[in-house]
């Protein structure tokens, strides 16, 4: 009976939070809302490639600066010819990244109307996009020290990084040892 109560309980908790989730997702000024299925798209084509544009060519004046600076190097010929090997593996992460994060939002929006599910689901791929940088220079190093021969090296270093996922997991989702209780926040 008590375990009844006490999921009884936990259950209204849950649709009291749900609850108050919806109602702050429809007290949202409508600046917050979603502008492509309510403008013009004459409007949208403006307010918003005219920002894209200009990410796009400061993107560009970070590889002029980047140049610039590594030709005055005193060995800046050769220096300048790796940036310009390395060039495309850039732009290739830029386009997998942009291109994750077309897919994703699609993805997101197809798998569920719940728009409390969807805000979670948000939150939380958020932080794993934030955190993937990390994983992807550790993917990298790991992939150079394999190449050199230093196996034993990257195995150490992907078992560490296991333990201490397996050890920060439960303290940072459920706040133990004094971490404020995170969830997928």
């Amino acid at each position: 009976m008590q375990k009844n109560a006490a999921l009884k309980s936990s259950m209204e908790k849950v649709q009291e939070e749900l609850k108050s989730d919806l109602l702050k997702e429809e007290a949202k000024p409508k600046w917050k809302e979603n502008k492509m299925g309510t403008e013009r798209i004459a409007s949208l084509m403006l307010s918003m490639g005219i920002p894209m544009i200009l990410s796009m060519i400061l993107q560009a004046c970070y590889n002029i600066v980047d140049s610039m600076f590594v030709g005055r190097m005193d060995d800046g010929e050769r220096a300048l010819t790796a940036l310009t090997v390395a060039f495309p593996v850039q732009m290739l992460i830029v386009a997998f990244s942009i291109g994750t994060g077309v897919g994703v939002n699609g993805y997101l929006k197809t798998q569920t109307k719940n728009p409390v599910v969807f805000g979670y689901a948000k939150t939380y791929l958020k932080i794993c996009c934030i955190l993937s940088f990390g994983i992807v220079m550790f993917s990298i190093f790991e992939k150079l020290l394999q190449s050199t021969g230093k196996t034993v090296l990257s195995t150490t270093a992907q078992i560490l990084g296991a333990a201490t996922n397996i050890i920060l997991d439960p303290i940072m989702i459920f706040g133990y040892l004094g971490c404020p209780k995170l969830g997928i926040h």
